[in-house]
């Protein structure tokens, strides 16, 4: 009888050890950032992170975001710049102020500092011998371009002033180097859309037909704005006397065709690149 009770004291002593074991392995621990994962708290550690995720944004992250983010979320870098779409970074050709032979997507938007930019609307045009001329000076602001004297009130009278490879929309580097390549027939340059820089030729055309005119003749308001040179310091001269007006061609590596009409004269020539003259826009 007393081994009959011993034996079943010690089978309830270790049933109650088992117990105590099963309780502690099922009761789960509380996990390193401090919620119980029994509960589905959404609270983690930094680990769980994974350490992938920009401090620059300062938010917040769950478990649940940081564990199954989807790749449209994890393409954000870190400087906080994420994808640009094609409407924010695209420049359409009808809004370019350079043509593509000069490498440019210059927006007027955005390289026109001032004056009427290259928007054929805000100029008025004028009709002699079946071509259709600007009949201003262009005044569109892009970088190489000046007003004479640096004065911009002398901008909204004159138009602006441009050296070649400025106004043709070709790189600096041809204004010293032949770009013959580069050159299109009819080559649009600065000019508004529809608009182009007039070739030796059709700047003959012009004078043949009107003879030697004077300045206000047939309407095409011949605006003396002079001509200005660039360097260590810029020099600006003749304003009032004498205007000069790009041609698209060229004349060797440093030189180009340009066309002036003074108070009492008309003429042809060239001149080098690195100038800077007018620029009247021819309709295509």
């Amino acid at each position: 009888m007393n081994k009959l009770r011993l034996f079943s004291l010690m089978g309830g002593i270790s049933l109650a050890i088992a117990f105590i074991i099963s309780c502690s392995s099922e009761g789960g621990g509380i996990n390193q950032g401090g919620g119980d994962s029994s509960s589905g708290s959404d609270v983690s550690s930094n680990s769980d992170v994974g350490g992938d995720s920009s401090s620059s944004f300062g938010d917040a992250i769950s478990s649940s975001d940081a564990s199954g983010s989807s790749s449209s979320d994890a393409d954000v870098s870190s400087s906080g710049g994420g994808s640009i779409s094609s409407s924010d970074a695209d420049v359409s050709s009808s809004d370019a102020g350079i043509s593509s032979s000069g490498g440019g997507s210059i927006s007027s938007s955005d390289a026109d500092g001032g004056g009427k930019g290259n928007d054929i609307d805000n100029y008025r045009t004028v009709t002699i011998g079946g071509q259709t001329w600007m009949a201003e000076n262009l005044d569109y602001a892009v970088e190489g371009s000046k007003c004479y004297d640096n004065n911009p009130a002398n901008c909204d009278i004159y138009g602006r002033l441009y050296d070649w490879a400025t106004a043709m929309g070709l790189p600096p580097s041809c204004n010293s180097n032949s770009c013959s390549s580069q050159i299109q027939s009819p080559h649009r340059g600065i000019c508004p859309l529809g608009w182009h820089i007039p070739s030796y030729g059709e700047w003959n055309i012009l004078i043949d037909y009107a003879g030697e005119f004077r300045t206000d003749d047939y309407g095409f308001s011949a605006l003396l704005g002079g001509f200005g040179s660039s360097g260590i310091t810029d020099s600006f001269h003749y304003v009032g006397d004498y205007g000069y007006w790009w041609n698209a061609g060229e004349f060797g590596s440093d030189g180009a065709y340009e066309h002036n009409i003074g108070s009492d004269s008309m003429g042809s020539g060239t001149n080098g690149k690195s100038n800077l003259f007018s620029v009247r826009c021819l309709q295509n």
